[in-house]
């Protein structure tokens, strides 16, 4: 008879949560409420990509920032003087992964 077989590699990620990539507990967005200024501290353990999104109450993108394979110790600022009063989810996305919070504005 004949036979047929194919081998793959398979690589897996062992990454179960964003702690993996975040050291536990190094990251803290204040104030929240926000009035004028949002604060964010992060630590990325590893080098990547990393992408900063604010949406509004609708889902629509009101900002956003992009760090070129990134990792260490940051403190990062929005200005959020010109953006409306309300509900926003602001999220962290970085390889093909994503961390979601929720900020509120408050002038």
């Amino acid at each position: 008879g004949c036979s047929a077989y194919t081998t793959k590699n398979v690589y897996v990620d062992i990454c179960n949560s964003i702690e993996e990539y975040f050291s536990q507990g190094a990251i803290s967005l204040f104030p929240n409420p926000v009035d004028n200024e949002l604060t964010i501290n992060f630590y990325l353990k590893y080098e990547n990509n990393l992408s900063i999104d604010l949406y509004n109450c609708l889902g629509q993108l009101i900002y956003s920032d992009y760090l070129n394979k990134f990792s260490g110790q940051l403190s990062y600022k929005i200005n959020t003087t010109t953006f409306s009063e309300g509900f926003y989810i602001i999220k962290f996305n970085f390889k093909n992964r994503t961390f979601t919070n929720k900020i509120i504005i408050q002038h």
